[in-house]
């Protein structure tokens, strides 16, 4: 998309809806450098730097599917265990990358706090992954005649 700056600019997508947006660098012109050696080294220098900060954006954009829509996952996650655990005393008190640890009264069994924990995860899962449900075993047969379950 060109924004009225006159910058370029391009987004990579997640759940929920949610984008990050990238400003893609400037492709350098040979005739912004000067005729001879010198000129022509600066421009190759230039071109170098613009197809490494294109690399570094094609690899965030590529990441953020994943890690941005996972992190949403586990930010709903959060607020689903707080609102099922509060009552209870089980209150998420870490998440660390996909894992979510709790502290509970001891009067509350451990299968409470992984049943409110896993529910809260799971849910929030499949109100944004919509392709395939989360927690159900999908028939590769109806995917692809090349997949095969190992």
């Amino acid at each position: 998309a060109l924004e009225n700056d006159g910058k370029l600019y391009a987004w990579s997508g997640a759940y929920g809806g949610l984008r990050r947006w990238f400003e893609l660098p400037e492709n350098p012109s040979r005739r912004d450098y000067a005729d001879g050696w010198a000129g022509e080294g600066q421009f190759k220098a230039a071109q170098r730097e613009y197809k490494r900060r294109l690399r570094s954006i094609q690899r965030e954009a590529c990441n953020v599917p994943m890690q941005g829509g996972n992190a949403f996952i586990t930010a709903r996650a959060l607020n689903l265990a707080v609102d099922r655990g509060y009552a209870m005393g089980v209150l998420p008190w870490l998440a660390i990358y996909d894992e979510i640890i709790a502290i509970a009264p001891e009067t509350v069994k451990p299968e409470v706090v992984k049943g409110v924990l896993e529910g809260s995860v799971l849910d929030a899962a499949e109100d944004l992954m919509t392709f395939i449900p989360c927690g159900y075993e999908a028939d590769l047969k109806k995917v692809s005649h090349v997949w095969v379950k190992s």
